[in-house]
């Protein structure tokens, strides 16, 4: 028997965006109509986006904008009190080179896991689509079934599972069937023969009633007559007043009534209900694809994320453009028939974050809410300089007392933006106000979140920090800089809560930050150059192993003899705190894991 391997392959990503010119509001449905025919046409695009910041767009037609970083997405855009708005739609296509390792065998199945917001009323299609070209796929029935080389599968199994809805509008009569793929139920009210099912008093308790003989389960003899057989991969879902019948793979089971007692509508994975209550929330699942039929190698494998259906609306949203979907493209796991070895190119390095920004931005709710942990003191004008040098300690301890002079929280930037800002530690001097002898101190680190994903057999045993190529050189002046790096495993902490990991009083003076794992700490050079470097040894990451990497930096020691007013020591430019705000600038590395 083969021995079969999963691997987290890299992945390169690619978008495919339409849009349409300004129409007034009542056209809304012919908008969608006209966007989709463009969609179906438009030219594949490399994506620029970091891959940790690809979200789902925020549900405002005043404010949306095209980005790249957007995956599946309907939405509109409209300038306020106008009556008119254009329609703008978009989907994914996730690029997986094979290893050339995997010539000899074949991808049996596919996992992977995936988003939707509740404004996507008929959820997403997730499809893939085994190629020899680096170029992704064009057709749109290929794209939407999935397939190998040029053909569209028609078996259901390279796509995600669809399901149908059926709506009961009132209570059937006695008498009155449903059909189901194949089979025929008739509702009675004293069920007297196979595939008969109970006609209850209303029509939650019918509902179940089918639900329960389509399944199988519930109470023979009472939900159903006794002897009612299921068919092979056919599921249902009951609902208050509609029913939700799926395939185990595939295309949706047909379901048709004798008389016009329901409706019916096809959706995808992760749709929303029909109508859009208060309680609804976004969703996210992990799903599978058996491909095991068939065995041909392939040089890439393409997973392609689409709404399921970009002209389906809920039925209390009229005029409403929206729905957006996503797929977590670092958790994709692809199973070999046989074993394989990933490139070995792929072996010894990750790149955890290389220019951009992880995790994913912030939402204007969250604006207030940074990274950017400051803390601040009251001490008097005559500190002496052994005082000064230990600042950092001070503060701690302060704060650790419970002083309320001390003040660690998080704050806005004076200039606002959605993403991280980098890595920063600075102390600054400012003088009191009125005719104190004291003086302000103010301490401002900016520490960096990374989400990482390892493959399967990938242990780190170092991590490299580079500053990237073209960059101005770093500096660090006036203080002893170190570096703390922690592991948060198994959370994928936000960008809008970094701040309360920090909450620990010794936390920005190397302290651990809650629940998070040492795996390391350095002493920032003085300098680093462009494309310049240094490598720290971590352990206690397994391999395969997934979570958030935290880098803090902190001020060990103030090193400068004088601190003039407003010239702060730590990581140049440097930070400082303003009408509590955060302005300066801070320090973007690349971060590269090395395998042991």
């Amino acid at each position: 028997m083969s021995m079969s391997t999963a691997l987290n392959l890299p992945y390169t990503r690619f978008v495919r965006q339409a849009s349409t010119a300004t129409c007034s509001n009542p056209q809304w449905h012919a908008l969608m109509l006209e966007c989709l025919e463009r969609l179906k046409t438009a030219d594949w695009t490399e994506s620029m986006a970091d891959p940790a910041a690809v979200a789902m767009p925020i549900n405002n037609p005043l404010t949306f904008v095209h980005d790249d970083r957007y995956d599946a997405f309907k939405a509109s855009r409209t300038v306020a009190d106008s009556g008119m708005q254009s329609c703008h739609m978009g989907m994914a296509a996730y690029r997986y080179k094979l290893p050339a390792d995997a010539s000899d065998t074949f991808i049996s199945a596919l996992a992977f896991s995936a988003g939707a917001d509740k404004f996507a009323s008929a959820g997403l299609n997730i499809s893939a689509v085994l190629s020899d070209s680096p170029s992704p796929p064009n057709g749109w029935d290929l794209l939407r079934a999935g397939g190998h080389g040029s053909a569209v599968d028609a078996t259901g199994a390279f796509r995600s599972a669809s399901a149908a809805t059926v709506t009961f509008s009132g209570l059937p009569k006695d008498g009155d069937s449903v059909t189901v793929a194949s089979k025929t139920y008739r509702l009675k009210r004293a069920p007297s023969a196979v595939n008969d099912v109970l006609l209850g008093s209303s029509v939650a308790a019918t509902v179940a009633s089918l639900a329960h003989a389509v399944n199988g389960d519930g109470t023979p003899g009472t939900d159903y007559y006794t002897g009612t057989v299921t068919q092979d991969g056919i599921t249902a879902a009951a609902g208050t007043s509609s029913l939700t019948i799926a395939a185990a793979t595939g295309a949706a089971p047909s379901v048709t009534c004798s008389s016009a007692f329901l409706a019916s509508r096809t959706v995808g994975i992760l749709p929303s209900a029909e109508y859009l209550v208060s309680a609804d929330q976004n969703k996210a699942a992990a799903f599978s694809l058996d491909l095991s039929a068939v065995t041909d190698a392939y040089l890439y494998l393409y997973v392609i994320v689409m709404l399921y259906d970009y002209t389906d609306y809920r039925l209390s949203r009229q005029y409403w453009i929206e729905g957006s979907g996503v797929l977590n493209g670092a958790y994709v796991l692809t199973t070999f028939d046989g074993a394989v070895t990933p490139d070995a190119a792929d072996l010894g390095r990750l790149s955890v974050l290389s220019g951009g920004v992880s995790p994913a931005p912030l939402n204007p709710a969250d604006a207030a809410r940074r990274e950017l942990v400051m803390r601040d003191t009251v001490l008097p004008r005559a500190t002496s300089a052994c005082a000064v040098s230990a600042l950092p300690a001070v503060f701690a301890r302060l704060r650790a007392s419970g002083a309320e002079q001390v003040d660690v929280s998080a704050r806005p930037l004076a200039v606002p933006r959605d993403t991280q800002l980098g890595l920063s530690c600075s102390l600054v001097r400012t003088p009191g106000s009125g005719p104190t002898l004291y003086d302000c101190w103010r301490y401002a680190a900016c520490p960096l979140a990374v989400h990482v994903a390892l493959p399967p057999a990938f242990r780190p045993a170092s991590l490299s920090v580079t500053n990237p190529a073209g960059s101005a050189a770093l500096s660090v002046s006036g203080a002893d800089v170190r570096l703390s790096f922690w592991w948060l495993p198994e959370q994928l902490a936000a960008l809008a809560t970094v701040g309360e990991l920090l909450a620990a009083p010794a936390a920005l003076i190397g302290g651990a930050p809650a629940g998070a794992t040492p795996l390391g700490r350095c002493v920032m050079p003085s300098s680093l150059a462009a494309a310049s470097s240094f490598r720290l040894p971590v352990s206690g990451i397994e391999a395969g192993a997934w979570g958030t990497l935290l880098v803090i930096p902190w001020i060990a020691r103030v090193t400068a003899a004088q601190l003039p007013y407003g010239v702060p020591v730590g990581i140049e430019p440097g930070l400082d705190v303003a009408d509590d705000a955060v302005s300066g600038s801070a320090w973007s590395p690349d971060l590269e894991f090395i395998k042991a």
